[in-house]
């Protein structure tokens, strides 16, 4: 029987050259790509076997399929030009599957909890989306029970204003929200001492 819940992981192929380039030049590429694998085990073994609550992994680029069958969770590659489109497909998927109820996560929020995560699927009983800030200004969860291209569609990606131009799309869409915790996702040099 399918749970009514989805989780899905973004996730990435641990290339040295590209991960977490915002860290540099603290971090060298090797460094980084090794926090990264880190991060990334971390939240897989954490989310990925949650009870009433199926993980997927939509990893990228979608060559590296092989690499991330190794973890044992479902993986889908993520499809789209940029990160809005891919997290739209991604949600659009997994509700075309069934699943009632879909949330977003990425690899980078060691503060983020199993609660936290069940707390947004109940606020989703009663609410259009939930999201979870983070302290920078983006979001480090998204959920849905609809898929709304219009909260991925030209939205400032990678900028302090991510999760303030997410809701005023929603309020213009006369969506009723839920802010989860506020947390920190490591992406600067400064957040490093939270890892």
């Amino acid at each position: 029987m399918l749970d009514d819940n989805a989780l899905i992981i973004f996730a990435k192929y641990p290339d040295p050259s590209t991960v977490k380039t915002r860290l540099s030049p603290v971090l060298n590429d090797d460094d980084r790509a090794e926090l990264y694998i880190k991060m990334m085990r971390g939240t897989f073994e954490k989310f990925g076997h949650l009870f009433g609550i199926t993980t997927y992994i939509f990893y990228t680029p979608i060559e590296s399929d092989e690499y991330f069958r190794q973890f044992g969770l479902a993986i889908s590659p993520q499809e789209g030009l940029d990160l809005g489109e891919r997290m739209f497909n991604a949600i659009k998927q997994m509700l075309s599957l069934g699943f009632k109820n879909v949330s977003i996560i990425g690899t980078d929020i060691p503060d983020l909890t199993i609660d936290i995560i069940n707390e947004g699927y109940e606020r989703l009983m009663d609410n259009d989306l939930v999201i979870g800030e983070a302290l920078d200004g983006g979001y480090y969860l998204i959920g849905m029970k609809k898929a709304y291209p219009e909260l991925f569609t030209s939205i400032a990606w990678s900028t302090d204003i991510v999760a303030e131009q997410t809701l005023i799309r929603a309020g213009g869409l006369g969506l009723n929200y839920y802010k989860l915790k506020v947390l920190r996702d490591i992406d600067r040099p400064e957040d490093l001492v939270f890892v």
